[in-house]
């Protein structure tokens, strides 16, 4: 169900359109098991953007899991860092980027 409004209130889902380029504003991206950082490209970031970020780990997975962005090139890439070099198994990072200005 997409999103809709009623009387300034939204109800439902937030939905968006995510394209793989190098302006691309919002995306899922896979990590490895044993990778602690993934780099992302993305035309749109800056360095005052706001990155939200969540995870989609497998129900086997024990770990807890934290995501911080760790470095953000203007106009170019930033990169995820997660709290343990070691994750016992594959898990997705959902992100999106926020603009300030």
């Amino acid at each position: 169900m997409s999103e809709l409004l009623f009387d300034g209130v939204q109800r439902g889902p937030l939905t968006t359109r995510a394209n793989s380029a190098v302006n691309q504003w919002a995306g899922r991206t896979a990590v490895a098991s044993g990778d602690s950082t993934v780099t992302v490209s993305s035309a749109l970031v800056q360095s005052d953007s706001i990155v939200f970020t969540s995870i989609k780990t497998s129900t086997a997975s024990q770990q807890d899991v934290v995501v911080t962005v760790g470095c953000v090139v203007d106009s170019s890439y930033m990169i995820f860092t997660t709290n343990n070099a070691i994750i016992d198994s594959d898990f997705t990072i959902h992100w999106e980027i926020k603009r300030t200005k």
